[in-house]
């Protein structure tokens, strides 16, 4: 009885979005329209709202903490290093620019918590010096905690302050350690995010393209995940803005997991409709048909992998409780997209002839690439 309660009503949404195909297609790009002006962008929103990789209540930090109480080191916990070289060794311009630095740096009480200037005393100055005086370092604790959104911005205050005291200076200066390793990391990581989601989606449509060798049936499930990626995008930003936790791995997590879910759908919805088009069945009703039977076990994989991707909140990590409620609302959002915006493509009035058929289908009648 659930069984047919549910497919009846996947069926009655199908014959919707047949009869009113502008309509649906208006309403997905209507919410990508709004979502996009009415809210900032994700990566605004993770800038802002971000919360910590590591929470700060672990064993380690808990004993910087204290450590950094006890000695009146605030800010050790989160400490880079500016590593200076100089062909020329420790020259008096060299010297006068890294005095010039520790003024700087002291002076920024919101990015810079803790400044040890090892130069100031002779003893351990022998340590913050290599041996042919060519390279020297300063120690320097940053607000925020490790991995986290703030740190990576005070990292970034840093790094603008060694750049602009040794510009025109035969010194070489750079800011390094766990911080900056780490805030350099996510930014690689951005970076890469780019290229894998560019080579996905050309993996995705060369593999449709050999599969039903037709260009439109090999395109199709791209135009309704980026429209999908764009609308779930827009959620996440206002879920965000209303308090729902996010983080770099947010966006990276949420994207490939809709590039694959979304592809997975489309594909078992074409796969269904070209059974019924061989069938003889009408284009119409062949959509119809393959949402009421094929969209229950979609429904039915969604919801196992949304509730599973959801019960990830509960995790302490910075990185699981951020990623699975984003990936919970991808997967959701690409179900609704498969399962609607489909149907406008498949039943959008086409020259005669044009049917999407299957390789099989078009093999009896003679029918190639297209």
């Amino acid at each position: 009885m659930a069984r047919s309660r549910n497919k009846a009503w996947l069926e009655r949404v199908a014959h919707f979005a047949v009869a009113h195909k502008t309509v649906v297609i208006g309403v997905w790009l209507g919410a990508a329209v709004v979502l996009a002006v009415v809210f900032p962008q994700l990566e605004a929103v993770v800038k802002q709202q971000s919360v910590d990789p590591i929470p700060s209540n672990v064993p380690s930090f808990q004993t910087l903490e204290r450590m950094g109480v006890a000695f009146g080191e605030q800010g050790s916990k989160t400490t880079v290093i500016i590593a200076m070289e100089n062909r020329g060794g420790l020259t008096q311009d060299a010297k006068t620019r890294y005095d010039e630095l520790v003024v700087r740096l002291r002076a920024d009480h919101t990015n810079v918590k803790l400044v040890q200037d090892l130069l100031l005393d002779p003893l351990t100055a022998r340590q913050a010096v290599s041996a042919d005086h060519q390279a020297w370092y300063l120690p320097v604790g940053v607000a925020g905690t490790l991995g986290g959104p703030r740190t990576a911005e005070s990292v970034a205050a840093v790094r603008s302050m060694v750049s602009d005291v040794f510009s025109g200076s035969p010194v070489t200066a750079f800011v390094t350690g766990p911080p900056a390793t780490l805030g350099d990391q996510i930014v690689t990581a951005d970076h890469d995010l780019l290229i894998i989601s560019a080579a996905t989606v050309a993996l995705i449509a060369l593999i449709l393209l050999i599969v039903y060798r037709s260009v439109f049936t090999a395109l199709l499930p791209l135009l309704v995940i980026g429209l999908s990626l764009a609308v779930g995008r827009g959620i996440l930003s206002a879920l965000g803005e209303l308090g729902m936790p996010v983080s770099q791995f947010t966006i990276a997590f949420m994207t490939v997991i809709l590039l694959g879910a979304g592809t997975d759908y489309s594909v078992f919805l074409i796969s269904r409709y070209h059974e019924q088009r061989r069938a003889g069945i009408s284009p119409e009703e062949a959509v119809i048909s393959a949402t009421g039977t094929i969209g229950r076990v979609i429904l039915a994989s969604a919801a196992t992998v949304a509730l599973a991707f959801s019960t990830m909140a509960f995790a302490h990590l910075g990185v699981f409780s951020t990623s699975g409620p984003a990936c919970a609302v991808a997967v959701f959002v690409g179900f609704a997209a498969s399962v609607t915006l489909l149907r406008r493509y498949w039943c959008w009035p086409r020259p005669a002839g044009s049917v999407i058929l299957s390789p099989i289908a078009r093999g009896r009648i003679g029918i190639g690439w297209r």
